[in-house]
């Protein structure tokens, strides 16, 4: 394998050095703002924009349930901030792009996009950094975004509820609650715990009475975003059960504020979260996405280190967690 600008041999611990190099020495052949193309190489702008339109369809098609209703509870909480935009776009946003909107991006990422280099492996390639380093050296990156500074969700000041009609069997009941969070561990943690005895698993308190014992509705679980410190419910339910589903789940998150559960769902909350945690290492790509996601804590800690601290969390804690949303 050569380098296609230099016609250097690339040797294979050398590749993903070569891959950034390249990749930075493109940037005044990679976007031509006519309108019309692409790359210079590769596919004009509309065959890119056809396969993505496409890919967009594909999508809506294959998930339409459960995108729409995510969206659309994203949408709501977060309107008229960036959050609540949909984070790739929209086909309308697709037909409308342009060869010079997509070379002013691509130089505006090069001067502002937050960038973190891991090397996974047993050796690290020689000079790997300075070359990085040297390659950017050309670029104003005076304005790089710190991802550390993520915008807390504001906690909301009155209840809102939004009903939408379609030609559905199964309705769709989804809830989101907020608080004053942008993940810090001591904040994070607790909540991590609280969220996974809520509505984790088929052990938690929304699965094993709203779905299980009061048969209202056929799924029913949360999910939690530490980094924008956002818990959401989703649930499949009949329409004439949406208002006991819904009284029933504000019914479980009030027991998880006033202590009604047990030592046993802590402990069942914090295996099933170590247990995802230990599988880290199981392959490059997952090391690499555990400690790109510690970026917005400031510090990189372990899996081993994050599980340390997740059983110093203590029932107290869990409370706190559920009274702040």
């Amino acid at each position: 394998r050569t380098n296609p600008w230099t016609g250097e041999r690339i040797r294979d611990l050398d590749i993903s050095r070569h891959s950034i190099i390249v990749l930075v020495k493109r940037k005044n052949k990679a976007l031509i703002p006519n309108g019309n193309m692409l790359l210079k190489e590769i596919k004009p702008l509309n065959t890119k924009k056809h396969n993505l339109r496409n890919s967009f369809l594909w999508l809506v098609e294959l998930y339409q349930d459960d995108l729409e209703k995510t969206n659309r509870l994203i949408e709501e909480m977060y309107k008229g901030k960036v959050y609540g935009l949909p984070k790739c776009g929209t086909v309308e946003e697709v037909e409308q792009l342009t060869g010079t909107k997509l070379y002013e991006a691509w130089q505006n990422m090069l001067k502002t996009a937050f960038i973190r280099i891991h090397v996974i492996g047993a050796a690290l390639p020689s000079g790997l950094f300075e070359e990085i380093s040297e390659r950017f050296a050309c670029l104003d990156r005076s304005a790089v975004i710190n991802p550390q500074k993520s915008r807390v969700t504001e906690s909301a000041l009155e209840h809102r509820e939004i009903t939408e009609h379609s030609d559905i069997s199964q309705g769709k009941l989804c809830m989101g609650f907020s608080c004053e969070m942008s993940g810090n561990d001591d904040e994070s943690l607790p909540m991590m715990v609280m969220g996974d005895i809520f509505g984790g698993g088929p052990y938690s308190r929304l699965f094993s009475n709203v779905r299980e014992k009061m048969s209202l509705c056929y799924y029913c679980s949360s999910g939690f975003n530490n980094k924008k410190g956002v818990l959401y419910v989703d649930s499949g339910v009949e329409h004439d059960n949406t208002g006991k589903a819904e009284a029933e789940i504000l019914n479980q998150l009030n027991a998880m504020c006033s202590g009604d559960f047990t030592d046993e769902e802590i402990e069942n909350a914090r295996k099933s979260i170590i247990n995802s945690w230990k599988g880290v290492s199981d392959g490059a790509r997952s090391i690499a996405e555990w400690y790109f996601n510690q970026s917005y804590s400031g510090e990189a800690y372990s899996p081993e280190e994050q599980i340390e601290k997740l059983m110093k969390v203590t029932r107290e804690d869990i409370i706190e967690a559920a009274k702040s949303l």
